[in-house]
């Protein structure tokens, strides 16, 4: 088992902000669960991070400092190393402007190499590109997925550059990813991120939709990629936009299994990670 993770200094004006609307006994409750955070914790802490367990979770080995973070973590290749896909958290102070690059480990992630950086969407800054995921083919092409959004600076609107925010964008390695095509955005609403290959061969890409009507969707290629069925509804009942980063895995017999979190039935309870078990549209 891998678990992967990122700690963030958010001592900052984010967090100033997110306590002045909390009532007395919320705002008791974070300040005292964030007096650890002290600069020698951020200088400990601070970074991105993986633990592996080998007797499944009974126990972990020490944590090791990856190269990059996103938030579904690396694959196995079919040559058996580790390829993870994401955002560079080498500089922590600027890692909302870091790279989405691909980096390799082959002794269990002990160690990682740089394979190389998947290039700018002309228009866009790193400041919009966030949480990746990648999925490996039979001929070992990869197709990779990213989170694109609104950012802070010149180019943070992106409808001034006919691009959806909140959307994905689509690149490919036909070279072990060594080097990146041009994103594509598939333009429709949508993210994070998460692809897999189904046995049947189908691609199985699931997002989190926070338009009305709020929930976890589903798009489809039958054709490796080229092209997108998407939209296909897990759940439409979220009560609010805070929900998302489905995650799917395929059972032996075939079906699926998507985890994400969402409020159960009102806007305001308390998150929860919520489950959908479904098969492919015939």
């Amino acid at each position: 088992m891998l678990l992967t993770w990122f700690t963030a200094d958010r001592r900052d004006s984010w967090m100033e902000n997110h306590l002045k609307g909390l009532d007395d006994e919320q705002r008791c409750f974070w300040e005292a669960g964030l007096k650890w955070f002290t600069d020698e914790a951020k200088g400990r802490f601070e970074g991105a991070w993986m633990r592996i367990s080998d007797d499944a979770g009974a126990t972990w080995k020490s944590p090791i400092k990856t190269p990059v973070n996103s938030p579904h973590g690396p694959i196995l290749l079919r040559d058996g190393s580790l390829l993870y896909f994401g955002k560079d958290f080498s500089n922590c102070d600027k890692f909302m402007q870091g790279r989405i690059i691909a980096v390799v480990s082959q002794d269990d992630g002990i160690t990682w190499q740089t394979r190389g950086e998947v290039p700018l969407l002309s228009g866009t800054s790193w400041a919009s590109y966030h949480e990746a995921h990648v999925v490996e083919l039979p001929d070992k092409h990869l197709i990779g997925m990213i989170r694109l959004q609104n950012s802070a600076g010149p180019n943070g609107d992106l409808s001034k550059f006919g691009l959806v925010n909140f959307s994905i964008l689509q690149t490919e390695s036909s070279d072990g990813g060594m080097t990146w095509t041009q994103p594509r955005p598939l333009g429709f609403h949508g993210s994070p991120p998460h692809i897999i290959r189904h046995s049947s061969g189908v691609l199985i890409l699931t997002y989190g939709y926070r338009l009305e009507p709020y929930g976890q969707r589903v798009a489809f290629s039958y054709d490796n990629g080229v092209t997108w069925d998407h939209d296909w509804i897990l759940r439409d009942d979220g009560p609010n936009d805070d929900l998302g980063y489905p995650a799917t895995v395929e059972l032996p017999c075939g079906e699926l299994v998507t985890v994400y979190y969402q409020k159960p039935l009102d806007k305001f309870d308390k998150c929860a990670i919520l489950h959908s078990r479904w098969s492919l549209p015939r």
